[in-house]
């Protein structure tokens, strides 16, 4: 058994403790763009949300790269 799978080991809670952390940072992204598209665009549809968002990620991404 790797040590990363034992539920109980150190690693196991520290990695948890990053995911969690991780998915809170997203929404909070989410929730910021999604406050800023509303003031400039109210009445999106979730559709058209979903593509601005996927828009935003890109860009983070091309950034990092």
């Amino acid at each position: 058994m790797s040590e990363f799978s034992a539920q109980d080991s150190p690693k196991h809670h520290l990695i948890e403790d990053v995911v969690s952390t991780a998915v809170e940072l997203g929404f909070a992204v989410v929730q910021e763009v999604a406050a800023e598209t509303l003031i400039k665009k109210p009445g999106l549809s979730l559709k058209e949300f979903t593509k601005l968002l996927d828009q935003y990620i890109q860009k983070q991404r091309e950034k990092s790269n």
